[in-house]
């Protein structure tokens, strides 16, 4: 398992991060907070942009980080092309996925062809650079609350 400051740091050295943000955003409430509020506070800690798939881009409608509403499969696609078009205008160097079932989490990150990835989910995803292990919801939450407070640390962007 990578700590919160390991994965910082290596999130600190690729100054190109793109955020997928997955439906689970839309609909799952961690004990203390949704988890669209931690997608949106990875956004502005790392000024990385966030594609927004499922239903997540209506929940992002008041905030002021950079989206667009994609399919994850357009984003797979745009990774692979050099682009991910109207985001960014070359390839991430590393994908950050939030808000998806480990299984679909899997199957993307493999689309990937070996793009650096950070799985943020409560299982351990095989295939990922940086993934948690397995643990419960509450033990996810602080994972992400730790994570969110290193990047602080480490200056964000």
């Amino acid at each position: 398992m990578n700590s919160a400051k390991e994965i910082a740091q290596s999130l600190a050295a690729n100054p190109n991060i793109l955020i997928m943000a997955g439906d689970l955003c839309s609909t799952l409430t961690l004990p203390e907070r949704p988890l669209i509020d931690y997608a949106v506070a990875l956004s502005e800690k790392l000024k990385a942009p966030i594609a927004a798939t499922g239903n997540t881009a209506i929940h992002l409608d008041d905030t002021k980080v950079t989206f667009a509403k994609m399919w994850a499969a357009e984003v797979i696609d745009y990774i692979r092309e050099g682009a991910v078009k109207p985001l960014t205008d070359k390839a991430p160097e590393c994908v950050v996925l939030i808000g998806y079932q480990p299984y679909v989490a899997e199957r993307l990150v493999a689309g990937m062809n070996g793009t650096k990835s950070l799985v943020l989910c409560n299982s351990h995803i095989p295939g990922a650079t940086m993934s948690y292990p397995d643990c419960s919801l509450g033990e996810f939450e602080t994972h992400l609350k730790s994570l969110i407070n290193e990047i602080s640390q480490e200056g964000g962007k």
